[in-house]
């Protein structure tokens, strides 16, 4: 729908076979997936504006924080920014920083780390990832609080979405918090638990 329209084919579009299609097609061309995997790209046409005019040092994350926590608090900005479709830090770096039209582009952590922290903000980024893995695994292996597992289940996964960008990563999951809670109160280990339970009782009996 997004490359083609209301008219597209959506059984098409989601058809796995028709990845490798021909370029007039309503699914995704092989090209096309390449391009999605490819924030290198984004990034090799931005670098030489940053790197004459300067990095941009968290300024290009206004935007996404700003429509994210703006909007519970009815900021007039982030009602702004929804409107143009320029949410994104991706959309400023674009705007500022390269000749490209479109207000979206492949992309993924890379493209806003590069662009706000130039390298520095590669091995920073590595070990805040590292450390949610690390957690997730604990949380993964915990059998004593279903909390705990079904909350680390919902964030594995969201963590592996590398095609996000990095500031969407870290602070995209508060928009997990009410599905998380909800599956938290229902809790369908326990009830999973106590119909197996009761189960074995009955064939006890």
């Amino acid at each position: 729908v997004r490359n083609h329209g209301l008219d597209a084919d959506i059984s098409e579009a989601l058809n796995p076979i028709g990845f490798a299609t021909n370029d007039d097609s309503q699914a995704f061309s092989s090209w096309e997936w390449s391009q999605r995997l490819d924030c290198l790209n984004l990034v090799s046409q931005m670098d030489e504006s940053l790197q004459s005019g300067g990095y941009e040092w968290g300024l290009a994350w206004e935007r996404p924080l700003v429509t994210l926590l703006g909007q519970t608090i009815g900021l007039e900005k982030a009602a702004e920014y929804k409107i143009n479709a320029i949410t994104t830090a991706k959309s400023y770096l674009m705007e500022k920083h390269t000749n490209i039209l479109s207000k979206d582009y492949p992309s993924c952590m890379v493209t806003d780390l590069w662009g706000n922290f130039w390298i520095y903000g590669l091995p920073i980024a590595a070990g805040i990832i590292a450390m949610c893995f690390v957690v997730l695994r604990h949380g993964l292996n915990s059998s004593i609080f279903p909390a705990v597992f079904i909350s680390s289940l919902v964030f594995a996964f969201y963590f592996v979405i590398f095609e996000k960008e990095f500031i969407d990563w870290l602070f995209g999951w508060i928009k997990l918090l009410p599905g998380i809670a909800l599956l938290v109160i229902l809790n369908p280990i326990r009830n999973i638990r106590r119909i197996a339970d009761l189960e074995g009782t009955e064939e006890l009996k």
